[in-house]
């Protein structure tokens, strides 16, 4: 009982603040951390995009330096100089997502599969009065943009 009574009472202010502190600190940066990295991987995924616009193959390793730097900073600058790297984080992030976009509206297929692009074209058709089995679907790959190598192989390997 001695022991207890000699030692100094804690007060609510230091427990709060020395764990609460710390423990949301922490997650502001792995927050942060989260979003560098992200900004790593939209340009990993935009390098892969460069044969169609080349001036990704400037801009995607840009990104992902300037993501896998972040992580660092994420940990280890204080004050001002976070609040510096979190202003440019945003502008990267929002650059890596807009290229991405882009990517993903003009350079992707529509579909992956031409069963997809068969089975739509088909309920168009129908939607029309038209029997799947007697129209012409000689067009349908095109208009949806199906590559080549999504299309199913004849018997006769093409």
């Amino acid at each position: 009982m001695a022991i207890l009574a000699e030692a100094p009472p804690l007060s609510m202010v230091d427990v709060a603040d020395g764990g609460t502190t710390r423990t949301a600190d922490s997650f502001e940066r792995i927050g942060w951390m989260l979003a560098a990295l992200t900004v790593a991987l939209f340009g990993f995924r935009l390098w892969a995009g460069a044969s169609l616009y080349p001036w990704l193959s400037i801009a995607a390793p840009l990104l992902v330096l300037s993501g896998l730097a972040g992580v660092a900073c994420a940990w280890t600058l204080e004050g001002r100089r976070a609040r510096a790297f979190r202003l440019a984080l945003a502008p990267l992030w929002l650059a890596g997502f807009a290229g991405y976009c882009l990517l993903v509206t003009t350079g992707m297929p529509g579909y992956g599969t031409d069963a997809l692009a068969l089975n739509q074209q088909a309920a168009a058709g129908l939607l029309h009065g038209l029997s799947a089995y007697c129209a012409s679907f000689a067009h349908v790959l095109e208009h949806f943009m199906v590559r080549q190598e999504y299309e199913t192989w004849r018997r006769n390997g093409h």
